[in-house]
């Protein structure tokens, strides 16, 4: 049994229970490719390393090494379901490869995410991968030099004239999947719930969303453009006034929305002020979060390959930080998908 009041294991500890020079127990432990020992060496090192509760000092070790085998992951807001998710999945996966993950939640307080991005070199990690609240753009000065040395990857649109590891979802690809659906059903009159009207993927996807209605030959009339703070609240007050200030005769029949909680929000706003979901406005969502299966009436929404992000995420700042990615800043693009549920229909006559 442990002594929970004895002094913290040493690597010369583990060698006397283990009998073997300091040096042996060093190379097996850190599972470094020039030990030579037998694999009942290291069998002897390891049980004695598990008997002592024997925990590496990880600032020794980066002192020794320049690792803190760790990484930083910087999100927009931690009480949304879809960045908690990210987290998790990114979590899961450095921690597979032997790294901890440390969290910033800039609470999308624009003041907090300088100051982190200011500091960020400077903690006890070795990389960071960076969900930005705001517009990217902003920051394209600090990045680039932040990127000279420090290893980055932006979950998010690429940076005009920054070199930097970016990784998104297909947007595009994804809008063409909602607006076929909805024409298909029959709509003709489109509106957009924008809630990320400060940030660069949200500013892409208002871009995006026009030039595909275009090709349809429509457009996104100005009062059916609903802009408003990224919170379900507001967005429950901007589309409530947004149904209550238009009539039948002039508003969308059907809503884009920037992601899925904007779109319940919105279905909030929409019911405040009398109208039905989908009956009188279909809805669509993006991220396809737990919760949209579960609503009253299910979210219809694009499915991004969470997992599959974070997971290409971690391998990109690991091949940063280790060296096996060199070169300019790399750019992947993730398929979507489409899943139909019970929030659009076709347009009441």
């Amino acid at each position: 049994m442990i002594d929970s009041g004895s002094k913290r294991a040493t690597l010369h500890s583990v060698a006397k229970k283990a009998g073997v020079a300091v040096s042996t127990v060093s190379s097996i432990l850190n599972n470094r490719p020039d030990s030579w020992s037998s694999q009942k060496t290291r069998d002897r090192v390891m049980t004695a390393a598990r008997a002592l509760d024997y925990r590496p000092n990880r600032m020794a070790r980066a002192l020794r090494t320049s690792r803190f085998q760790a990484a930083t992951l910087v999100v927009p807001d931690l009480t949304n379901p879809l960045f908690a998710l990210l987290a998790r999945s990114i979590q899961r996966a450095m921690e597979h490869v032997g790294y901890d993950l440390l969290i910033q939640d800039t609470e999308e307080n624009s003041a907090r995410e300088e100051k982190i991005l200011r500091d960020v070199a400077s903690h006890n990690a070795d990389g960071v991968i960076l969900v930005l609240s705001i517009n990217a753009a902003v920051y394209a000065t600090r990045l680039q030099e932040l990127t000279r040395t420090f290893p980055v990857v932006l979950i998010g649109p690429p940076i005009p004239k920054v070199q930097i590891d970016t990784l998104q979802a297909d947007w595009k690809i994804s809008l063409r999947k909602i607006l076929d659906h909805l024409t298909k059903l029959g709509h003709s009159s489109f509106g957009f719930v924008d809630s990320m009207a400060n940030r660069g993927d949200g500013l892409d996807r208002v871009a995006i969303f026009r030039e595909e209605l275009s090709k349809l030959g429509l457009n996104l009339q100005d009062h059916n453009w609903v802009r408003c703070r990224h919170e379900a609240a507001e967005v429950r007050v901007a589309t409530g006034r947004w149904a209550s200030d238009t009539t039948a005769g002039n508003r969308a029949t059907a809503f884009v929305c920037t992601n899925d909680l904007t779109a319940i929000g919105s279905i909030r706003g929409f019911m405040d002020a009398g109208l039905s979901v989908p009956e009188d406005v279909s809805v669509v969502g993006f991220d396809d979060i737990p919760l949209a299966s579960y609503l009253t009436r299910p979210l219809t929404t694009i499915a991004q390959p969470i997992a599959q992000i974070a997971e290409a995420a971690c391998q990109t700042l690991l091949g940063r930080i280790g060296g096996t990615l060199l070169g300019a800043g790399t750019h992947r693009i993730f398929p979507t998908s489409l899943v139909l549920r019970e929030t659009t229909s076709a347009p009441r006559q």
